[in-house]
């Protein structure tokens, strides 16, 4: 904000001036203040890579508690499969703060952020399609509700949202709350869940008697992974699409691959910083050397 903001307080002063000779002597302030300020913006020494893992971030986990999840493509289940990844991420992020949202047809802040892993696990834990008073799935409900859970995050700790769902999509502010998220810098991180053949989806009776859930007609439904939206939502939001279909190929990298990429990503490169940093200081230079005071 201050790099967008101090060049505009500049432009006014230089538009003040009633000497051309004066508003050519600074000419070089304007865009060397710019470069400054913005390689403020960068991590200008040659650690930054281990800084931006140390430091830890803040990671906004949205889990689908839709019943589709119950489906069993992905062993034991699709709920299952993702509170283990979650897991693997929390052991792999022991210097992040992260919080949980729960979300099917509305969204729900369960576990807001925090270095307390045990407590999150143990709400991980119990977590189910009961925790949520109403069905279906509204992935921009789940957005939103991690963006107002993230406003509290710094921009420095490089705030995410990992996003683990089948995809089912029964709202339709998924695109534009994917589009809020990259104007915030705040890129959504997509696992699909499940199989594009699709399972039915389990449920049990009163007595314990399981059976299959089944449409309107009285047809047992099929649920499949839909990646399309997950897809949309990644790329609009500046984030990745991962998928967890079944295959023998774990997720264990995922942390290092989508977390700490786009973490580094967003903290930028060292070397960029200082290119921008030396052309800036190179023209604040020469205004300095055309001031009165100056030699020139």
């Amino acid at each position: 904000m201050i790099s967008i903001l101090a060049p505009l307080v500049l432009v006014l002063l230089l538009l003040r001036q009633k000497k051309r000779r004066t508003r050519a002597r600074m000419l070089p302030l304007l865009p060397g203040l710019s470069l400054v300020l913005l390689s403020l913006g960068y991590d200008l020494g040659p650690s930054a890579e281990p800084r931006a893992v140390d430091e830890g971030g803040d990671v906004l986990l949205c889990l689908d508690l839709s019943r589709s999840m119950l489906a069993r493509d992905l062993p034991p289940d699709r709920l299952t499969r993702a509170k283990e990844v979650i897991r693997t991420l929390l052991e792999q992020g022991r210097q992040d703060r992260f919080g949980l949202v729960g979300f099917a047809g509305v969204a729900r802040l369960l576990v807001p952020l925090t270095r307390d892993q045990a407590s999150l696990g143990h709400v991980l834990e119990e977590a189910n399609p009961l925790f949520l008073p109403k069905g279906g799935t509204d992935l921009g409900a789940a957005l939103q509700t991690a963006l107002d859970a993230l406003v509290i995050s710094e921009p420095r700790r490089s705030p995410c949202i990992v996003l683990l769902s089948d995809g089912e999509d029964h709202g339709d502010a998924g695109k534009t709350m994917a589009e809020q998220c990259r104007q915030r810098g705040i890129p959504v991180l997509c696992l699909g869940l499940g199989s594009r053949l699709g399972a039915k989806i389990p449920i049990r009776s009163e007595e314990g008697r399981e059976s299959h859930l089944r449409d309107k007609q009285g047809r047992e439904v099929v649920s499949r992974l839909l990646p399309r939206g997950l897809e949309r939502i990644a790329r609009l939001s500046g984030g990745v699409y991962y998928e967890d279909g079944g295959k023998a190929k774990g997720l264990d990298t995922l942390y290092q691959d989508a977390i700490l990429a786009a973490r580094r990503a967003r903290r930028g490169s060292p070397v960029l910083g200082q290119v921008l940093a030396l052309l800036g200081l190179l023209l604040l230079a020469l205004f300095l050397a055309r001031t009165p005071g100056g030699r020139a």
